[in-house]
C-alpha cells in the first residue's frame, strides 16, 4: 500500500516533506544531484538505536536547481530533526506526520520484489528538497530514532545508505573535513553481546569493515567506501537487490529466570518469558471433572484418554497433581513426571467413574 508522510517548511531555499513508499520501489528513486558525502553515526542502547546521518548533495546543473534527499528509512523509525545547510545558512525544521492516503487493492503488487529482512513491512522514504546555486552544496542533518524489536531470535539495526558512488572522495566536503562515505556503529548492552552478525547489500558491499570489542557488552563497528573493493563474499547476503544497506544482526546474553528486567533511571522494562531460553520444570494440575453427565456420549472415556496422552508428555523434572470433582473434590495425587509415576497417575484416572453432582466452584 502506497503511504505518504510530509511536511511543508518554507524558509529561505527549503522545501520539505515526507513520503512513504512500496517495498518494490527503487532505493534510489527520487533522488536528485551528486551524493558528495554520506557521514552515518549510529548509538544502540539497550536496544535503542539512535541515527544522525548527514548527506552532502550537489547540484551539478549550471543554472540553479533542487537537489532532493530521498532516504529510505526502517519502517518502525521516526525522524526527530532536520536541518539543512545552503549558502552558510541553517534551516531547522519540525517533522510532522501527514494524513495517509489509501491506495485502493487493485493497485497493489504482490509480486514486486522485497527488501532484505523486511518481509510484509514497509519501507519509508523520507524526502527533502533544497534550491541551490549552480555547482553549489546543500547538506541535510537528519536524525532519526528506533526501538529495535527482536525476530528470528535476534536485534537488527538496518541502515539504509544513500546511493553514493565515490565522487568527492578526494576532494572533501568542501567545510575543511574528509569526503566520501563512513559509517560508525556503537552497540552498547547491559548484558554480554552474543551472535553478532554483520551483513550487507547493494553498493554496501564496496564498504571496508572494521570491528572493535571493547568489552563483552559493547561493540564499535566501521565502514568506509572504497571503490576498489568488490568483494562480495564477506560474509554478506548477496540475494538480488537494488537497496544498499547495512544489517547488524545480535542477541545479549539471557538468564534463565523466564524474564528479564532492564532498569534505567527511573524507568524500567520487564521482558517476560523471552525467546531462546531453556524449559523450565512446570506443576501442572488437573481438574476432571467426573460428575454424573460425563457418562453421556463417552465423555469420560475421551476425557481419561486426553489427559493420560497429556502425562505421557511430562518430562522427568516436571511434576503434576489430578483433581476428581463432582459433588465433592478428592485429590488422586501429587506425581513426579518420571515414568514410574506417571504411569501410576495414568492408573488413577483410568479408575475414575461419572457419578454426583458438578461442584465446579470448590474445585477451582
Amino acid at each position: 500500500m502506497e503511504r505518504e508522510w510530509g511536511l511543508t517548511c518554507y524558509a529561505a531555499l527549503a522545501l520539505l516533506w515526507l513520503l512513504l513508499f512500496s517495498p518494490g520501489a527503487s532505493a534510489a528513486h527520487g533522488w536528485r544531484g551528486e551524493v558528495r558525502s554520506v557521514k552515518v553515526r549510529t548509538e544502540v542502547t539497550l536496544r535503542y538505536a539512535a541515527t544522525q546521518i548527514n548527506v552532502q548533495l550537489r547540484n551539478p546543473s549550471s543554472d540553479p536547481d533542487h537537489v532532493t534527499l530521498a532516504l529510505a528509512l526502517p519502517h518502525n523509525a521516526f525522524v526527530s530533526k532536520l536541518t539543512i545547510e545552503v549558502g552558510g545558512q541553517n534551516t531547522t525544521t519540525e517533522v510532522k506526520e501527514k494524513k495517509r492516503r489509501r491506495r485502493p487493492a487493485s493497485d497493489s503488487t504482490p509480486n514486486s520484489p522485497r527488501t532484505h529482512r523486511q518481509g510484509h513491512q514497509d519501507i519509508k522514504r523520507f524526502k527533502a528538497q533544497a534550491r541551490v546555486g549552480a555547482l553549489q552544496d546543500a547538506v541535510f542533518y537528519l536524525t532519526y530514532e528506533q526501538l529495535l524489536q527482536r525476530a528470528h531470535g535476534c536485534y537488527t539495526c538496518t541502515l539504509y545508505l544513500p546511493p553514493y558512488t565515490g565522487k568527492g572522495e578526494e576532494e572533501g566536503d568542501g567545510r575543511g573535513g574528509r569526503g566520501g562515505s563512513d559509517v560508525v556503529v556503537q552497540v552498547r548492552e547491559k548484558e554480554a553481546i552474543n551472535d553478532l552478525v554483520v551483513e550487507r547489500s547493494g553498493v554496501a558491499r564496496r564498504y571496508v569493515q572494521e570491528k572493535k570489542v571493547v568489552s563483552p557488552s559493547e561493540v564499535h563497528i566501521s565502514f568506509r567506501y572504497n571503490n576498489n573493493n568488490n568483494n562480495n563474499n564477506n560474509n554478506n547476503n548477496n540475494k538480488s537487490t537494488d537497496v544498499s544497506a547495512i544489517f547488524i544482526s545480535y542477541d545479549v546474553e539471557r538468564q534463565a529466570d523466564g524474564g528479564e528486567i532492564q532498569v534505567l533511571g527511573e524507568f524500567f522494562v520487564h521482558y517476560l518469558s523471552p525467546e531462546g531460553l531453556p524449559r523450565l520444570p512446570t506443576h501442572t494440575v488437573f481438574a476432571l471433572d467426573v460428575s454424573g453427565s460425563m457418562s453421556d456420549d463417552g465423555k469420560l472415556d475421551a476425557l481419561k484418554e486426553a489427559v493420560v496422552d497429556i502425562l505421557n508428555t511430562l518430562s522427568p523434572d516436571d511434576t503434576f497433581e489430578v483433581l476428581a470433582f463432582s459433588t465433592r473434590v478428592r485429590s488422586l495425587g501429587v506425581y513426579r513426571g518420571v515414568p514410574r509415576e506417571v504411569a501410576e497417575g495414568a492408573a488413577m484416572v483410568r479408575r475414575l467413574q461419572a457419578l454426583g453432582g458438578t461442584n465446579f466452584n470448590d474445585a477451582l
